[in-house]
């Protein structure tokens, strides 16, 4: 069988985010499980060279596909915001148009592949002869609309919607995810699998420079509204005057447009003991991940929780909000849930972590440890390895 995964929606800026860390981590897993099938990987031109060097398998294949008809596309876009404004649905529209200015990747994807898997919603054909399967990250649109720009929650519920309506399948990385597919976006429980995101499972190699002196907690997120960067700084601080502790509160991430409130926020306050590092390399970001006293995990909104993996695996103890997907890996792991609406909770939480004794921190990481191996990307493929063979090839037979 030949299976496609389109990556033709990230660009530069995207390399090193959440759907890169996953696509690449999904190409990995899939390489350790298949060496029957092949594998197009459709990327845009301008990373196209990028990809080749990344992906140096056998039977993985790198597809050029590019964008045209880009005038055509910001009217697509513009009809949908206008219309959008006056809470006019435009579905029907914008599928129309967004299957015309796509039709040469269609014929693309077509001839490659016999099924095809998205990792994020995307404005491509939606009229495609052969299977697709489709992750969505996040439905924030949905759920929380006041973390974003009007103007990016109208085009993001017609996008979201013809890639959920178009998909044979889609993957939800939680429960509370497919929840919220079905309450928030009126999809069928018969259409949606649920498949956890996954780790790599070295990812806790040893780096070069890896020691650095300085205790500190550590939050990696970009900042965005929802990371809740805010909330921690102020509890944090709180921790600190309660303590009179020497700890440090390292951030980093790009600068979002939510950066300028918190820097903001630290300037105006005089805070010395909360530094952003900015955008880590990846073994930068290990070499942090690897020293920290424990990673701190905020967020007012996840579909799940990378971040919490990776902690995990660099066998480091972790602090976490009590939003659902949080909720769920408590239930799997030792984590420090903490009530997001409840007064110092969050700076209480903290110091149970540093009164921790060396016995129990051991304790709760060798617990944490021994199942982490659940989420590693071999695993994650075999899921998905799954639906193809269950669900898509068995019911083609």
């Amino acid at each position: 069988m030949r299976i496609g995964i389109d990556l033709s929606s990230i660009d530069k800026s995207s390399i090193n985010q959440g759907v890169y860390t996953y696509a690449l981590g999904l190409i990995k897993g899939f390489n350790q499980i298949d060496k029957k099938n092949l594998f197009q990987i459709y990327v845009h031109r301008d990373l196209k060279n990028h990809f080749v060097k990344k992906i140096q398998i056998k039977n993985f294949k790198i597809i050029e596909v590019e964008k045209k008809f880009l005038f055509l596309k910001k009217i697509n876009t513009l009809i949908n915001l206008i219309f959008g404004f006056f809470r006019i649905n435009t579905s029907i529209i914008h599928l129309y148009l967004t299957n015309i200015i796509n039709n040469n990747n269609k014929i693309i994807f077509e001839k490659n592949s016999d099924l095809l898997i998205y990792l994020n919603a995307h404005e491509n054909s939606y009229n495609l002869k052969i299977k697709s399967i489709i992750n969505f990250h996040d439905i924030i649109h949905k759920s929380h609309p006041e973390f974003l720009k009007k103007r990016d929650v109208i085009i993001r519920n017609v996008i979201y919607q013809n890639s959920a309506n178009s998909a044979d399948f889609i993957i939800a990385s939680s429960e509370t995810m497919k929840k919220e597919f079905i309450s928030l976006m009126g999809l069928k429980a018969s259409k949606i699998i649920l498949i956890n995101e996954g780790v790599d499972e070295n990812y806790s190699l040893k780096v070069k420079n890896k020691k650095i002196k300085q205790k500190y907690f550590f939050y990696p997120a970009q900042f965005w509204m929802h990371k809740n960067h805010l909330q921690l700084i102020k509890e944090f601080m709180k921790f600190k005057m309660k303590r009179k502790s020497k700890i440090k509160l390292y951030l980093c991430g790009k600068k979002k447009k939510y950066f300028k409130k918190v820097e903001k926020y630290i300037k105006s306050n005089k805070i010395k003991d909360v530094i952003y590092l900015g955008e880590l390399s990846s073994n930068n970001l290990k070499k942090y991940y690897a020293n920290c006293e424990a990673v701190v995990m905020p967020s007012l909104y996840e579909s799940s929780s990378l971040v919490i993996l990776e902690a995990i695996s660099n066998k480091k103890i972790v602090v976490a909000s009590n939003i659902g997907p949080n909720i769920e890996l408590a239930q799997f792991f030792k984590l420090f849930v903490f009530n997001l609406s409840k007064k110092n909770d969050l700076s209480d939480q903290l110091s149970k972590v540093v009164d921790l004794d060396e016995f129990t921190k051991k304790k709760i990481v060798n617990h944490n440890i021994a199942r982490i191996r659940n989420y590693f990307w071999k695993n994650i493929a075999i899921k998905y390895k799954k639906i193809i063979d269950e669900k898509i090839i068995n019911n083609n037979d």
